[in-house]
């Protein structure tokens, strides 16, 4: 009890007592005037308590409401820092697989070029590589030359389908490759996108908590705010 509501009830006990006092010796118009007097301040108080009441009720309710509301940002800034954070680290994970995947292509593309097939000329055109020699050395040079523009033209012919059998093999070499490290780079996005989709359900997870507590508060809050207007 404050000074103040303290100085009020010794007022009211002063004043009862005067009014009982002049009850007993007959002076009813002054008892009247102290009676009178009496429920203009008790009724005076009562509507300071309800008041008083009213303040401190709304002053708790807000301040509920405003612990709240900092718990909440509180959460807030939490999970934007912790996803940022993770979104970053997520990125230059993809950045350093994608880097990564430049220099094997590069080691792999070298490993294929060793790796393809040598060429290797067609029993034809070593056997008119032959007969040309001969001709040669037995100075028939018009068959040479005849036969050496044949045989250049088979050589042309066979050097072009090797290098476009063997462009096509390293091709095929190399799509392969890339599916493979495509495969590998979407496995790791769905693994960072699974990570966030449990981040996201973990934020969900405790804003209801959170939300939910206050809700109780609230609830319990209101139940004894209630009591005490019924007891005021």
């Amino acid at each position: 009890m404050t000074t103040h509501e303290s100085a009020i009830a010794e007022f009211i006990r002063v004043l009862e007592d005067h009014r009982i006092q002049c009850q007993k010796e007959g002076k009813y118009d002054e008892a009247r005037i102290a009676l009178q007097r009496l429920e203009d301040l008790k009724l005076h108080d009562e509507q300071r308590q309800k008041e008083a009441l009213q303040k401190r009720q709304l002053e708790e309710r807000l301040g509920a409401e405003e612990a709240h509301m900092l718990e909440l940002q509180q959460l807030n800034l939490k999970w934007d820092k912790k996803m940022a954070d993770y979104a970053d680290h997520a990125h230059k994970l993809v950045q350093k697989m994608k880097d990564r995947h430049i220099l094997e292509l590069e080691e792999y593309q070298h490993q294929l070029l060793s790796k393809a097939q040598k060429l290797k000329f067609s029993p034809e055109l070593l056997k008119l590589r032959e007969v040309q020699e001969r001709l040669a050395k037995g100075k028939d040079y018009v068959s040479a030359q005849e036969t050496k523009e044949r045989a250049d033209k088979l050589e042309a012919a066979e050097t072009e389908t090797w290098l476009q059998k063997k462009q096509e093999w390293i091709s095929r070499q190399e799509t392969n490759w890339k599916n493979t490290k495509q495969q590998e780079l979407a496995a790791l996005k769905k693994r960072i996108q699974s990570h966030q989709e449990k981040q996201r359900k973990q934020r969900n997870v405790e804003l209801e908590r959170l939300v939910q507590r206050f809700q109780n508060v609230k609830t319990e809050l209101d139940k004894q705010h209630n009591l005490e207007r019924l007891r005021s």
